[in-house]
């Protein structure tokens, strides 16, 4: 106990020293810095290498060697590439907390260049209402895709009767498998809203932000001591923060154990610990709290880091911090994995070690070598968010219409992405862009 009290104690005093070392303004000029607008353009390229990310993770579904199940309902088994395996276990864990810091970000850029009232308004427009049209209208075209495609390599002689009678024996029954009430035979997840289900979990994060400034306005305003109180812990807050994430080494350590403790005390509570929701948050999840909760810290982590003076020293060490990541992955597989996320305690902490090295490793190197405007990158932004809206359908129907048959090793994969990537940026490119379903999506200007 005396050994952990003074390791405990010298970790303090030498997080205490670095609070006072770190100056309060250390981006000007300096790489990773914000543009003068706050806007980091790393970030921007993060976020959409990030979403199409997600398309080759949804084509591996279809021919990795896991069996069917409630994440994925169809295989092609006859074209099985165990190698997809270990491309899902490697780029699964640090995707989405990647995303989710930059959303966070970006949240704070807007409600400082914005207000909270358009912030809010930027949300509903950007987020709520694409999740609600686009929910309603892929959503029977993922469950007709998923049908047919489920049916061909089965062997179905008539996938498209099959198609067919789902929407016809019963009429309620797409919409309830929608809002989570029943499952449909070779349909994957419902959702909330499919493979959407993370901008329902963003309105909900923006929810949250609102809800938490109304309080803690209305409780300054309602007491001055109380709002010199918030603002010295806000201070406090943030001072630590940039201590503690400043420094690669304190930063993993930390992070580490806080990750590492969040998925083991989930463990302890009897359920597995999902990557993502398997249902619509409270409504007909019952443990959907779970991958809102972890994402919701990446979220309110991506947040805090708007104003503080971290970027210089975040955008350094991205070699080894990558590698090492790599290298701990590596370890995890070998030993066995995850097991059905069953595992003993020390595989979640080595998980965590991994992903944190693996996020804040990518992340120091798009700070370091991508920060810088670009007119490719900023198209490759628009356009990836089309992308991941509609490629599911795709996803879902081509591997149906090439049918059961045998190609090469891996071959089928690639000939899906290509098509999925091809149909999805071709449409962006002559029926998106510039358009009003582009203004819809992200407010640009009509072409004229």
């Amino acid at each position: 106990m005396e050994l952990f009290l003074s390791i405990l104690r010298s970790f303090l005093t030498h997080l205490c020293s670095r609070m006072k070392q770190i100056p309060p303004n250390d981006s000007k000029g300096l790489p990773g810095a914000p543009a003068p607008t706050g806007r980091l353009d790393a970030l921007d390229a993060l976020r959409a290498v990030m979403m199409l990310l997600g398309v080759v993770l949804h084509v591996s579904l279809v021919y990795n060697s896991w069996k069917p199940g409630p994440g994925w309902a169809f295989k092609d088994t006859a074209n099985v590439w165990p190698v997809l395996d270990a491309v899902w276990f490697f780029i699964h864990p640090f995707r989405l907390p990647l995303f989710y810091v930059s959303a966070g970000y970006l949240g704070a850029l807007l409600v400082a260049k914005r207000g909270w009232a358009g912030f809010w308004r930027n949300r509903v427009r950007r987020i709520g209402y694409p999740f609600a049209v686009f929910s309603a209208v892929l959503g029977p075209l993922v469950i007709a895709a998923s049908v047919y495609s489920f049916r061909v390599l089965g062997g179905d002689p008539d996938p498209w009767g099959r198609v067919v009678s789902v929407f016809t024996s019963d009429r309620w029954l797409p919409v309830r498998h929608m809002l989570g009430m029943t499952r449909i035979n070779g349909v994957s997840a419902v959702g909330p809203g499919f493979h959407l289900w993370f901008l329902y979990d963003l309105m909900a994060y923006a929810a949250l932000a609102v809800a938490l400034h109304v309080a803690v306005r209305w409780l300054s305003a309602s007491s001055p001591k109380g709002a010199a109180v918030f603002a010295r812990i806000r201070q406090t807050l943030s001072a630590g923060l940039t201590a503690v994430m400043a420094g690669p080494w304190i930063r993993t350590l930390v992070l580490t154990a806080l990750y590492g403790s969040l998925l083991f005390a989930v463990e302890q509570l009897g359920v597995p610990t999902p990557r993502v929701p398997s249902g619509w948050f409270v409504f007909s999840d019952a443990t959907a709290w779970i991958p809102f909760l972890v994402y919701g810290g990446y979220f309110a982590l991506g947040w805090s880091f708007f104003g503080a003076p971290l970027w210089s020293h975040m955008s350094r060490n991205p070699g080894w911090q990558f590698v090492l990541g790599g290298v701990l992955h590596v370890l995890l597989q070998v030993s066995g994995g995850p097991k059905g996320w069953h595992a003993e305690w020390p595989t979640y902490f080595l998980e965590a070690a991994s992903t944190v090295l693996l996020v804040f490793g990518l992340l120091a190197f798009f700070l370091a070598y991508v920060n810088r405007p670009s007119s490719a990158l900023r198209y490759l932004l628009d356009a990836s968010y089309w992308v991941y809206l509609i490629h599911m359908p795709l996803v879902c129907v081509l591997p149906g219409l090439l049918g059961p048959d045998v190609w090469w090793t891996g071959t089928k994969f690639f000939a899906v992405l290509i098509l999925v990537l091809g149909i999805s940026m071709g449409t962006y490119e002559f029926g998106v862009r510039g358009r009003w379903l582009g203004v819809f999506l992200g407010g640009e200007r009509p072409s004229k």
